[in-house]
């Protein structure tokens, strides 16, 4: 998964060749379990510094 890798949108529509960042967001932009497990710890991190 791409976006797993940190990398974004126009970079990913810029080496498939997409013509549309559209395209690429519908195809790439799910959520992985691995992605939502580190946005809850970095929320987790900002809620902790309060």
């Amino acid at each position: 998964m791409p976006l797993e890798t940190g990398a974004n949108m126009k970079e990913l529509q810029d080496r498939l060749g997409h013509a549309s960042m559209q395209v690429t967001a519908d195809t790439y932009s799910h959520i992985t379990k691995k992605m939502e497990t580190h946005a809850v710890e970095l929320f987790d991190i900002y809620m902790n510094k309060k």
